[in-house]
């Protein structure tokens, strides 16, 4: 919709590969990143690149002081480094990103339970059920 807006275009790799759309997403990527290397949500995109292609290395080695301070500090961003954690099979820090991502209210428990497939290899962890025990309860319980 806004094609120079950074965060729009990470928002549509994003879905294009969580609607198995790869290689549209991996095209995508990769033109977008041409066009501005050095952006925050370009190197984010890259990230997701990596994380799907489980390229572990890559993608840790993308992960700076920086990046993960700025992500840590917005209220939206955590949960995509929980699946990027996730898809690399780094499950304590999926899990800690995912708590950041429920302390700024990221309580939709439906999609994180369930429907998120890059989440599959968290679930049966005891930190990730007791969250969810939590997350369930807000969702249950939200008043608006």
């Amino acid at each position: 919709m806004e094609p120079s807006n950074p965060l729009a275009a990470w928002y549509v790799a994003f879905y294009m590969a969580l609607n198995n759309n790869i290689k549209e997403a991996y095209s995508f990527i990769d033109n977008t990143r041409q066009k501005n290397p050095n952006n925050l949500f370009s190197v984010n995109m890259l990230l997701l690149k990596y994380s799907l292609q489980k390229k572990k290395m890559e993608a840790l080695g993308l992960l700076t002081d920086e990046i993960k301070q700025f992500t840590w500090d917005d209220y939206i961003l955590p949960w995509y480094f929980t699946d990027c954690y996730a898809l690399i099979d780094e499950r304590e820090q999926s899990i800690k990103w995912l708590e950041r991502a429920v302390e700024w209210g990221f309580i939709n428990y439906p999609y994180l339970s369930e429907i998120d497939p890059y989440l599959e290899n968290i679930r049966g962890e005891e930190r990730f059920k007791k969250l969810m025990e939590r997350v369930k309860y807000e969702w249950e319980n939200f008043e608006v």
